[in-house]
């Protein structure tokens, strides 16, 4: 379990992945040894750097050297005022859509112990995206797994079961 209480969640992973918030990459040279053995990483660990950055949390999973780790990334943010669920599920919907994804966007409902989330499942340059959006109170949490189509069998599962233990604290 990885607690970000400056964020007000916290989320599980398997005990293989390497997790990362803020204040962990902050420190001389671990952006520059991360990125080295996971090239992959890099724009994320750039991001989670950014004090005012909405990603909050990074999780991996891959061997050093390998040109691909499959992700999990927690972004925070402001949800828009007086917006529904649904209207914030369709305003999310064509963000995606916009990044240039592969075929379709696949919407669920589901609730998760931690609410009412949308899953989202696209691909986009050659990755699986699993996303779960939930908002609690002006906040908009999205959990957004990515891992290579042939991967997906593998990791579908603890995508689920990690999303599951989302829980806020604060």
């Amino acid at each position: 379990m990885r607690r970000v209480p400056g964020a007000g969640f916290s989320l599980a992973f398997p005990r293989q992945w390497t997790t990362l918030a803020q204040p962990d990459v902050v420190f001389p040279g671990v952006i520059r040894t991360l990125a080295r053995a996971h090239r992959s990483l890099t724009p994320s660990l750039l991001g989670l750097a950014g004090p005012e950055s909405p990603l909050k949390l990074l999780a991996f999973h891959g061997r050093a050297g390998e040109s691909f780790a499959t992700t999990a990334s927690v972004f925070v943010g402001p949800a828009p005022p007086g917006a529904t669920f649904e209207r914030q599920g369709r305003a999310i919907v064509r963000a995606i859509r916009t990044l240039g994804v592969e075929g379709k966007v696949e919407v669920r409902r589901r609730t998760l112990p931690a609410g009412e989330a949308l899953r989202l499942e696209y691909r986009r340059n050659g990755t699986v995206a699993v996303q779960y959006v939930t908002v609690r109170g002006e906040q908009l949490y999205a959990l957004v797994y990515v891992t290579r189509p042939e991967l997906k069998p593998r990791y579908a599962p603890q995508f689920e079961a990690s999303a599951r233990t989302l829980s806020f604290v604060g």
